[in-house]
């Protein structure tokens, strides 16, 4: 952090980070928010274009792993090499992966793993996203992608969160006429998984949820 008025001591540091730190959290739930609406009203674009898929899942991973690392969680990555080139809106892929590595690694306990394979499957990239955190039960499954719905459970508890980025995930997928869905089982972990075409077919009849 900048000291452009001089210097300050240990705890107005504190303060002032934890002013930053609320101001960017509040910033990004701003901005999921009028994602959502551009989605429901359907103003939400794509911006198609070409790129490495090992890079982009590299770059996101590399982003994120200072946070495993707190929580000594091991990441590894399993790329099929038939893999090369995607076409696909490449800042939406990365708010997939993002969102959904970043709630692995959180309901992840320390020393967990997280394990991230993606192949081809015919005309389809296909990237599952699995950890050994505390899972999911059968009946809260079908609220993972509602907007603003969490999980009413004691352990969910605490791990709070507006329940926005997994909405967020499945319209940024389905837009691009990919699926999503989910395994889980309490206190077994989690694997997510997503496809999204690998030439950049959009769906045509594609309506985000009401």
């Amino acid at each position: 952090m900048e000291r452009t008025i001089g210097d300050i001591n240990d705890k107005q540091e504190k303060y002032a980070n934890n002013i930053l730190t609320g101001g960017k959290h509040l910033l990004s739930l701003i901005n999921d928010i009028l994602d959502i609406s551009k989605v429901e009203s359907g103003k939400m674009e794509l911006y198609y274009e070409t790129f490495p898929t090992s890079e982009t899942i590299t770059n996101v991973v590399t982003l994120l792993k200072p946070l495993a690392i707190e929580k000594s969680i091991v990441i590894t990555t399993d790329i099929d090499e038939r893999l090369s080139l995607i076409t696909a809106d490449k800042t939406k892929i990365k708010q997939i992966l993002y969102n959904l590595l970043s709630n692995a690694i959180k309901f992840t306990d320390e020393k967990g793993t997280i394990s991230i394979k993606a192949l081809l499957d015919d005309e389809l990239v296909q990237i599952r996203i699995k950890d050994s955190g505390i899972g999911i039960d059968k009946k809260d499954i079908e609220k993972l992608f509602q907007p603003f719905q969490q999980i009413d459970s004691a352990s969910s508890s605490n791990y709070p969160g507006t329940g926005r980025g997994l909405a967020l995930v499945k319209s940024f997928v389905e837009m691009q006429g990919g699926n999503i869905w989910v395994d889980s089982e309490k206190g077994k972990g989690s694997i997510f998984t997503f496809t999204i075409p690998v030439e950049g077919i959009v769906r045509p009849d594609y309506e985000s949820d009401e």
